[in-house]
């Protein structure tokens, strides 16, 4: 048998495909500790062995993911993209678990259910060859603009979301990002001060980027939501439009939510790429309380290479390192200790002389930057400077408002933390300059733009 569909992750692992609804388990395919996880249970429920591969994320957007049994040869596998990523063989001829029901994103009595997307999910009751399985993704296109700008994630910056008003600093615009959760005296959402149709919430894009979906909730742990709204925006952040529909000369009033957790997704269809957009409650329930995500193709963002190692080895250097197992090279993001290697990059001195440079090659448009801290050791940035350069011989601090900008960083060995160039910079080579840490300066890092 063959299972196959596009999926597009939420951040939650859960169900996408079971036989049987409840009690005893059928063949099931899931997201299980974040990757994804298929069982091909036998027909009298005992369990073959799992495969388990491939971590799903949500800025990934959309993936063509599946997993089939070949009985004659025994083998399982789990298709990603339409390679295969794992093979393991749970034995020949098997009678699986397939009589029964099947439901999709739940299981019940198990309080774990998919939170992403799912669509055009197909089943087979033959195994699949991988050019198969490569002609029916070729066949089955889901649009490629439909990755989450970063509201959840962070990549959108604290600096890039205001709003109109807030009930105090514990109902902030910046507590607006989709699936926030209360806790530490932070509320579950932006709240605003008034309850009128003069609120706002906006977000900062910083570049003109293509929007095609927008995705809202209410407050998290208590009950208030909008439960309508319109949308205007803008490139200047001046002058600002309402969105109509195409054709329409009325604006849009978009119908939002119900309950207080429930994500109610709206496709867009804007005129043009815009920077700015604004959602502004036109009614609620109680009290006005939002969050949101918003989903498509970011202008300037991408990341530039450190982690896909785009940028390579010798396009890396440092002011100093440790030794060779904390060389520059690892400040690469999300590098791994292991095999003598440290989990980054480490100064040799403890100082506001220290840097990690990556050279570009060319000069490209840097819009964002992300750090994270040493992995397996407990020591991290947590503020630095940025440095410039076109040459490689004179650089320049970056600045904001006339004074070098010393960024927020790390409070976490492994937690990214963006930033956000509200000045995109121009320049062939960018300098981190660690201005606070803690226990000593060591760290890994991302550079995003065009």
């Amino acid at each position: 048998m063959t299972m196959l569909c596009w999926l597009f992750p939420g951040g939650q692992d859960g169900p996408l495909f079971n036989y049987r609804n409840t009690g005893s388990w059928g063949v099931h395919l899931w997201v299980v500790a974040g990757k994804l996880f298929v069982r091909f249970t036998k027909r009298d429920y005992s369990f073959t062995n799992a495969l388990l591969h491939t971590e799903l994320k949500p800025e990934d957007g959309w993936k063509f993911v599946g997993a089939s049994y070949d009985s004659s040869s025994g083998d399982a596998r789990l298709w990603v993209d339409g390679n295969e990523v794992q093979k393991l063989n749970i034995g020949t001829n098997l009678l699986l678990a397939t009589q029964d029901s099947v439901r999709m994103g739940v299981k019940i009595g198990d309080g774990r259910f998919f939170k992403g997307r799912i669509a055009q999910m197909q089943v087979y009751n033959v195994a699949l060859s991988q050019e198969q399985i490569q002609a029916i993704r070729s066949k089955t296109q889901v649009a490629e603009c439909q990755k989450p700008l970063g509201m959840e994630r962070g990549f959108i910056t604290n600096a890039q979301i205001t709003a109109s008003s807030q009930w105090d600093a514990n109902h902030a615009a910046v507590q607006a990002r989709l699936h926030f959760k209360a806790g530490g005296g932070k509320q579950g959402a932006w709240s605003a001060r008034p309850n009128n149709q003069n609120q706002w919430l906006k977000v900062d894009l910083g570049s003109e980027s293509d929007i095609k979906i927008i995705g809202t909730q209410g407050r998290n742990a208590y009950n208030q939501w909008v439960t309508s709204y319109k949308l205007d925006y803008s490139n200047d952040d001046s002058s600002f439009q309402y969105y109509r529909d195409p054709g329409s000369n009325i604006d849009k009033v978009f119908t939002a939510n119900k309950d207080r957790d429930t994500v109610v997704y709206h496709k867009l269809t804007l005129p043009m790429k815009v920077r700015y957009i604004r959602v502004i409650p036109w009614t609620w329930h109680s009290h006005i309380s939002m969050r949101m995500e918003l989903y498509g193709c970011l202008g300037c963002h991408s990341p530039l290479g450190m982690e896909s190692r785009a940028i390579s080895d010798v396009q890396i250097s440092a002011s100093s390192q440790w030794d060779a197992n904390h060389a520059a090279i690892q400040g690469r993001l999300n590098f791994q200790a292991g095999g003598g290697k440290q989990g980054g990059w480490s100064a040799k001195a403890n100082n506001q002389n220290q840097w990690l440079q990556a050279d570009l090659r060319k000069v490209r448009k840097v819009t964002h930057l992300a750090t994270q801290g040493r992995n397996g050791n407990s020591q991290w940035v947590k503020s630095y400077k940025v440095e410039f350069s076109n040459d490689g011989s004179t650089f320049q601090f970056y600045k904001e408002q006339g004074a070098d900008k010393i960024f927020s960083a790390n409070n976490d060995r492994d937690t990214i933390v963006y930033n956000f160039l509200s000045s995109p910079i121009t320049a062939r080579f960018v300098r981190i300059h660690p201005w606070t840490y803690q226990s000593h300066i060591s760290m890994r890092m991302e550079i995003y733009g065009c």
